[in-house]
């Protein structure tokens, strides 16, 4: 069970809706509004992917697919590279004993927990078996993934840097300058969120998945 809140939650629709396996994609406006257009694995969203036509709902445990009444619990929201990585995957029961499972983020924190991220790569690593499994399983260490984590963190980089940028503008350009960083900051909000940073602390380098 988790021991800290999960990063995603589907509190609005999770005891109204459930859907049948030839309806299950209407499930997208309501996941959505609940968990926010973004994929659930790799966070991207939708804006970075291609728009809404390219964020898919995807079956968590693929098991119950082909069940008559698709629960709304088990449906969310995936970037089509990660629906397809995952697929039909799903543990052995000898795996789960070894801690080795798919993170459901409206359960459980996953980056933070089970992932983080290096800072000098922007590759992501797995802390717990369940961390490697994820990244493993779901390539997101997939050369796009990691490019739009480098953009985020140079984002981040010029941001902290807004006051340097300022100075250096010739006398009458400030405000243009301004203008400009704002403009470009309201599209940087589409980006992969920030994921923490962990060492491993029995040696200098870090785990990777």
């Amino acid at each position: 069970m988790a021991d800290e809140p999960a990063r995603l939650s589907k509190r609005k629709y999770i005891r109204h809706k459930q859907f049948r396996k030839t309806t299950y994609p209407k499930a997208k406006k309501y996941l959505i509004e609940d968990i926010g257009a973004r994929c659930a694995y790799s966070m991207l969203h939708e804006n970075q992917m291609g728009g809404e036509t390219c964020l898919e709902v995807e079956h968590f445990d693929p098991r119950r697919k082909k069940d008559k009444i698709q629960r709304y619990s088990n449906l969310l929201l995936s970037c089509r590279h990660c629906n397809l990585k995952k697929s039909t995957k799903w543990p052995t029961e000898e795996q789960y004993r070894k801690g080795i499972y798919f993170i459901d983020p409206t359960i459980e924190l996953d980056y933070g927990k089970h992932i983080f991220e290096d800072p000098e790569t922007h590759e992501v690593f797995g802390v717990t078996p369940a961390g490697k499994w994820q990244i493993l399983q779901m390539d997101l260490n997939a050369g796009f993934l990691v490019r739009k984590r480098k953009e985020r963190a140079e984002w981040n980089k010029i941001k902290s840097g807004q006051a340097g940028v300022m100075f250096e503008c010739k006398l009458g350009q400030e405000n243009e300058a301004r203008n400009s960083l704002s403009r470009y900051e309201d599209f940087r909000q589409y980006d992969i969120p920030e994921i923490p940073l962990k060492k491993n602390p029995k040696r200098n380098g870090i785990i990777k998945a």
